[in-house]
């Protein structure tokens, strides 16, 4: 039996109608997602994505580790890098994206060597599980573009002279 749906004007409300609804558990409301613009989604999304990371500090090398979030903060606001945190069609953050440029970053020894942290450590400390995920298994989907890697390489370059 499917489920007949009634559209209600408000000339035809009937609020005793409406309270037997309720307490027979048929009431249904219709909602209706507020539009967010563009730059509202990727705002979300930066501040997300620095908090997503949180969880691998301690995985920071140890000469960037005083540094990590001020690493983040300038990434998530590179405009080569940005736009890459936002998933458009499902409007929430990349994590997919995150997972590649994480990689990047332990390449380029921002954070522990491969030797001593895995990639899927990061994986599972990201994603607070104990096994490969989606997100280990299809960060290839989302691989940086060449000119994403040299606005990393230039931030973390100019990083590095401030840390020395």
């Amino acid at each position: 039996m499917g489920v007949k749906i009634k559209e209600v004007r408000p000339e035809d409300f009937d609020a005793q109608v409406l309270l037997a609804l309720a307490r027979e558990g048929k009431l249904y409301m219709k909602v209706e997602a507020r539009k967010v613009s563009e730059k509202e989604l990727l705002a979300r999304c930066q501040q997300e994505a620095q908090d997503y990371v949180r969880a691998i500090d301690e995985y920071a090398a140890d000469e960037w580790r005083p540094c990590i979030n001020k690493v983040w903060e300038q990434l998530v606001q590179e405009r080569a890098i940005a736009p890459g945190l936002v998933m458009p069609q499902k409007k929430c953050l990349n994590r997919y994206f995150l997972m590649s440029l994480v990689s990047h970053l332990q390449v380029l020894g921002i954070y522990r060597p491969d030797g001593e942290v895995s990639l899927l450590q990061l994986s599972c400390s990201l994603e607070h599980t104990t096994q490969k995920n989606s997100v280990y298994k299809n960060r290839t989907n989302y691989k940086l573009t060449p000119k994403q890697r040299q606005q990393v390489r230039e931030i973390t370059d100019r990083l590095s002279k401030s840390l020395k």
